[in-house]
């Protein structure tokens, strides 16, 4: 099974050292959109806020916008 990475970048990129096992790269982007859901419950505003999600070759495949907290869905 393929890993996929989800770096953070709020200003600057937070790399995701460990990444997680997803099916396939749909998969992958279904998994950013929960995390990125995630995140944005449990954090403050913050303009700019996303997950990436990189591949085992290091391209970058998808973009999850984080919400804010407010309710901003996308």
């Amino acid at each position: 099974m393929p890993r996929f990475y989800f770096d953070l970048t709020n200003g600057h990129r937070v790399p995701d050292n460990a990444g997680l096992d997803c099916e396939d790269a749909p998969a992958a982007q279904k998994m950013a959109e929960r995390i990125a859901s995630d995140i944005g419950r449990e954090t403050s505003k913050a303009p700019k806020k996303h997950l990436t999600v990189v591949n085992e070759d290091g391209e970058d495949i998808y973009r999850a916008r984080i919400p804010e907290e407010d309710g901003d869905k996308k």
